[in-house]
């Protein structure tokens, strides 16, 4: 799939690496290498599902941060 460089949609390989990411942050290691082994070669698979593990617990922490931070200012979260 080709794409215009300034192009706004989500492809399918942004879906995946999301998805990968979603699957690995969440605790769900068979589903994240099954995933990985997607986008890789089968021998990096098992590497890759760790980095999206850190990742996604590292999104996760600065999600609640913001959320954190939110709340304290007293403003609204939805």
């Amino acid at each position: 799939m080709r794409h215009e460089l300034a192009c706004q949609c989500l492809g399918a390989d942004e879906s995946c690496f999301a998805n990968l990411i979603a699957e690995a942050a969440e605790g769900d290691p068979e589903d994240a290498m099954l995933i990985a082994t997607l986008l890789v070669r089968a021998d990096m698979a098992p590497c890759l599902a760790a980095l999206a593990r850190d990742v996604g617990l590292a999104l996760k922490r600065m999600s609640l941060r913001s959320r954190k931070a939110s709340v304290t200012l007293g403003t609204t979260v939805h």
